[in-house]
C-alpha cells in the first residue's frame, strides 16, 4: 500500500498534514498579509493560491498553502524534509520562512485536516 504525504486531493476528499499555521477568521487574511509585504500583487486578477505557486521565494522556502472552509493553512509538508535534516532543523527552517512571509511571533504547530465534499 502506498501513502501520499503533503496535500492530497481527489474529487470528494482532501487531507493534509503540515507543520505551520492556520489563519482563521480572527486572523488577518493570508492574502492581505502577503500583499502588505510585497510578496503578491494586489492588481493581479488571480487567486492567492495561484500567485503563491508562482512566487519563487515561497517555492524556495518549501512552503505550502491550502485554503479550507475553516481558514487558510500555510506551512511545510513533511515530505519536504531533507535527507540530512533533523526534526529540529525542519521546525527552525519552517519558523524562519514563515516569519519572513508573515512576521515574527507567528505560532506554529502540527496541522492536520481532512474534508469530504459529500456531506
Amino acid at each position: 500500500m502506498k501513502f501520499r504525504t503533503g496535500f492530497v486531493s481527489n474529487s470528494s476528499n482532501t487531507s493534509f498534514c503540515i507543520y505551520g499555521h492556520c489563519f482563521g477568521d480572527d486572523d488577518t487574511t493570508v492574502e492581505k498579509m502577503l500583499i502588505e509585504k510585497g510578496f503578491i500583487d494586489n492588481n493581479e486578477n488571480r487567486y492567492c493560491y495561484d500567485m503563491l505557486e508562482d512566487n519563487e521565494a515561497f517555492k524556495a522556502a518549501k512552503l505550502s498553502f491550502q485554503p479550507s472552509p475553516y481558514g487558510d493553512y500555510v506551512g511545510r509538508s513533511w515530505d519536504s524534509i531533507g535527507d540530512d535534516e533533523t526534526g529540529r532543523e525542519f521546525k527552525e527552517s519552517t519558523k524562519k520562512a514563515m516569519e519572513e512571509f508573515f512576521g515574527e511571533g507567528i505560532e506554529l504547530d502540527y496541522c492536520e485536516e481532512s474534508f469530504n465534499d459529500n456531506y
